[in-house]
């Protein structure tokens, strides 16, 4: 069993995109608005350029409200440094994690937004991520990019609280 672990999203100081729909600026994707969204516009293999404004490590990338996408779909996401720039020519970037479902998990959530989550073993450094989509059928949405180096606890916790039971312990 995998312990817990956590991380800070990194800021984003600039998204761009291909194939976007009118009204649905790529820069939505970096904040925590509800209902605000970034759209394709329903073109084949959009992508997004997420800038971080330096050189940062990142192993955790997670993305949120996804709408449209099925377990069919996959993404690649490629990392590059600020030597390297934003435009990911042949042999500039790492792959970070390379057709891989965009989808996580196996179950839909209720509310129809789906979670996609990709984690790599160590760190990538990089400030620019591009986030690749593969033979997609129609318009699709995404909510929030989270990206960062995640915190791993040595050691998993459990606090044992219930419904109905009141913990009275003092926290040192």
């Amino acid at each position: 069993m995998a312990n817990a672990w956590f991380w800070k999203p990194l800021s984003i100081s600039n998204v761009s995109a291909t194939n976007t729909a009118a009204g649905f600026s790529p820069l939505y994707v970096a904040n925590d608005h509800a209902g605000v969204v970034w759209q394709s516009n329903g073109e084949a293999n959009p992508f997004l350029i997420v800038d971080f404004g330096s050189d940062v490590a990142i192993d955790t990338v997670a993305l949120f409200g996804l709408s449209g996408f099925t377990a069919a779909h996959v993404t690649t996401i490629a990392v590059a440094t600020s030597a390297q720039g934003s435009g990911f020519g042949a042999g500039a970037f790492t792959n970070f994690v390379s057709s891989i479902p965009v989808l996580a998990g196996t179950e839909m959530p209720v509310s129809g937004k789906g979670v996609g989550l990709y984690s790599v073993g160590g760190a990538i450094v990089g400030r620019y991520a591009k986030i690749i989509f593969a033979s997609l059928p129609g318009a699709v949405q995404i909510s929030r990019v989270a990206a960062g180096k995640r915190i791993q606890l040595e050691r998993n916790f459990g606090f044992g609280g219930a419904f109905g039971v009141r913990d009275l312990g003092s926290v040192d």
